[in-house]
């Protein structure tokens, strides 16, 4: 029996993918595939029973966890939840594989790959990795929103360097444990110049590619992007409540954060730094990206696409105007279940 892990990392398409197995979890089913059936389509049970320590956030809130330092009852209790599935259609023998999907997985450290190695040892006879790289300037611009919303990042900085941005340095431990052969990095769309289709090549190394037609990779296709007037909203408000801790967010505030991320916009402004910032942000992994280029890609003359068309000569960050301002007011103002929160607190 053969186990793909799906690692992610966030902000490479990785909500497309899980929520594309969760839809079709029964189909899959009657192919020998099994989807674990976990709280969230993310299954984050696995990422936090690998985990030295449990942070505290909203989803090991959901999850009933306490953050802090993991204990070996807690790692049981949550690998429990993909045990008993395996166990259950092992014996009635109509799987041949497991598909496992975390993005969160692709922040662990050797000793957290170890211990699911020797987790996955107890069932399968294979495991199979799978990492989603995204040049980094696109990943960093994407998650410029989620340091903004979850983080309460305050400075104006889309382009931020970070230690998870090295790809080499991220699947080294991954090949170390699991072999580089097992190890298999699918480009994102965005990052090269050819057309690919993420959710396709997934399902390819799953066997069933047949399943993704033009119209399902279509409706799979999450591009949805708050606009940065909206995000400058909430980055304001992280200077006003610096204190605030991600989980202790009132929730009111998380309403109108929810409202700010849906908003109906005709045409969403996105946060854009220029084309030489972007340039420049991108010397930094040179070095890590023809690493992997070398080892995975060979037959690539490049790993990514060197083409910065997509940015403005000079960076795009408007603020939010009087009239976004009022819209926001007025939407808040209507909204029955924000104004039933601010009266509760």
């Amino acid at each position: 029996m053969r186990l793909t892990v799906h690692i992610g990392p966030p902000k490479t398409g990785s909500t497309s993918i899980q929520l594309f197995l969760r839809d079709h979890a029964d189909h899959l089913r009657g192919r020998g595939i099994l989807v674990p059936e976990t709280h969230h389509a993310n299954m984050a049970e696995m990422q936090y029973a690998l985990r030295a320590n449990i942070p505290d956030n909203r989803t090991v809130q959901r999850l009933g966890l306490e953050a802090g330092e993991n204990d070996e009852e807690t790692q049981a209790e949550l690998l429990a939840t993909f045990d008993e599935q395996i166990a259950a259609g092992r014996q009635v023998g109509d799987i041949d594989q497991v598909v496992i999907t975390t993005e969160g997985l692709s922040k662990l450290g050797r000793p957290g790959v170890q211990r699911l190695q020797d987790w996955a040892n107890q069932w399968f006879d294979a495991v199979e990795i799978v990492f989603v790289l995204r040049r980094q300037d696109k990943r960093a611009v994407s998650l410029y929103k989620n340091a903004v919303k979850n983080a309460g990042l305050e400075e104006r900085q889309v382009l931020s360097h970070r230690e998870e941005m090295n790809y080499a340095d991220q699947v080294r431990p991954w090949a170390n444990v699991f072999g580089a052969e097992h190890l298999h990095l699918l480009l994102f769309p965005d990052s090269v110049d050819e057309p690919r289709d993420l959710l396709r090549d997934f399902c390819a190394l799953l066997g069933c590619a047949d399943m993704v037609t033009d119209a399902v990779s279509q409706e799979y296709h999450r591009n949805a992007t708050m606009d940065v007037r909206a995000i400058e909203v909430l980055r304001l408000l992280n200077k006003k409540l610096p204190e605030r801790e991600f989980s202790d967010v009132p929730a009111a505030l998380r309403l109108i954060e929810r409202k700010l991320a849906n908003m109906d916009i005709a045409e969403v402004q996105k946060p854009r730094p220029s084309r030489e910032q972007a340039k420049e942000f991108m010397t930094a992994y040179a070095e890590s990206n023809e690493e992997i280029r070398a080892t995975y890609f060979p037959a690539r003359d490049k790993l990514f696409s060197d083409t910065f068309d997509s940015y403005p000569e000079t960076p795009h960050m408007p603020g939010p105007d009087v009239h976004f301002l009022v819209r926001l007011l007025a939407d808040i103002v209507e909204d029955d279940e924000v104004n039933a929160k601010l009266t509760a607190e």
